[in-house]
């Protein structure tokens, strides 16, 4: 009776390796895969069928469990052999591909690509993908020691580091900053003689400090940030030009500047090019000429600026140049500082 159970059930086996073999040539392989989702039919496999199924797998792009099913089949297969690999590895002692079957070695290989694969499959940083590069390093680690298709599997370990950089380059991350600039700024007014109606132009020149920094998100591409700082200086103001009357005036300048920025990351060191939109405010107000056909008409305290700004960054240090024209309008600014990222 056992022998008529054992030979009925090597008959059914090899039936069954024959639809395996039979759905392969047709590359049927979504038909292959149901063998694998079942786990009454994945039980009756036989080694070969597994190899099919796994080929199948990897064609229809389930390299999660092309990899789980190769594991299965070191294990059933090769668990000896695979626990000699790790224990020399552990203990540094030499390894030599020739001592082990081919086939191992291939299988290596193939689960090594399969979570290259998957580690490639990521589109955003995600909390597997430390488990997923952990197993991929320890594959590659294996290969390395048998040094086994060795250039390939540099080459693949190369593309795997390249996406998890560009995964965690397009990570935002919260950014601030603290910085002092020397900042150079102009202000505007217009000397009226009353009696003539004439209209002629006055400007100031301040040069002070401004002293702040930034808030934002920064990721390895772009970094978006609201800059702002406190401003303290002082400017001078003549009438040049004007034969009829003397206008001489030294001005404290106290003030702000708050606007957002928007930075291009561009190079390793994460320095940045951008333009920000800063709104400028000072408090400078200049007295009235002693002449009474003449009166001083101030222009406005706030002005938005448009600048173009560049960051030289020195690891957590920076260096920054600041340059633009007041919306509307023919006065300048200019600024040159230092801060520290944080």
């Amino acid at each position: 009776m056992k022998i008529l159970i054992l030979l009925l059930l090597f008959i059914s086996q090899s039936a069954y390796a024959s639809k395996v073999s039979d759905l392969f040539k047709q590359k049927n392989y979504k038909e292959i895969a149901k063998y694998y989702d079942n786990s009454n039919t994945f039980n009756k496999l036989t080694p070969k069928d597994m190899i099919l199924v796994s080929y199948s797998l990897r064609a229809l792009g389930r390299h999660r469990d092309n990899a789980k099913l190769i594991v299965i089949m070191i294990k059933k297969n090769y668990a000896k052999e695979h626990s000699q690999i790790f224990g020399k590895i552990k203990k540094k002692v030499t390894l030599d591909s020739a001592d082990y079957p081919k086939e191992l070695l291939l299988l290596y290989w193939n689960i090594y690509n399969e979570y290259s694969y998957i580690i490639k499959s990521y589109k955003k940083l995600d909390p597997n993908l430390k488990r997923d590069e952990k197993n991929f390093q320890n594959f590659r680690t294996i290969l390395s020691e048998l040094e086994y298709q060795e250039g390939k599997v540099e080459k693949t370990n190369e593309a795997v580091v390249t996406h998890v950089q560009y995964l965690n380059d397009k990570e935002y991350k919260f950014s601030s900053s603290l910085q002092v600039q020397y900042m150079s700024w102009q202000y505007s007014a217009d000397m009226i003689k009353i009696s003539a109606g004439e209209k002629s132009g006055l400007i100031v020149t301040n040069q002070g400090l401004c002293v702040g920094g930034d808030i934002g998100y920064a990721s390895g591409f772009y970094h978006y940030a609201l800059e702002g700082c406190f401003l303290m200086g002082s400017g001078g103001v003549t009438s040049f030009g004007n034969p009829e009357i003397s206008y001489k005036q030294n001005l404290i300048a106290y003030g702000a500047k708050l606007g957002p920025s928007v930075y291009k990351i561009v190079s390793i060191s994460k320095s940045r090019i951008g333009i920000s939109l800063p709104v400028l405010f000072t408090t400078q107000k200049m007295t009235q000429p002693d002449d009474p056909d003449y009166v001083v008409e101030q222009n406005p305290l706030v002005n938005i600026v448009p600048t173009l700004s560049a960051r030289w960054q020195f690891d957590k240090w920076y260096m920054k140049t600041e340059f633009g024209q007041y919306f509307g309008k023919k006065e300048v600014l200019w600024a040159l500082g230092i801060g520290r990222q944080f």
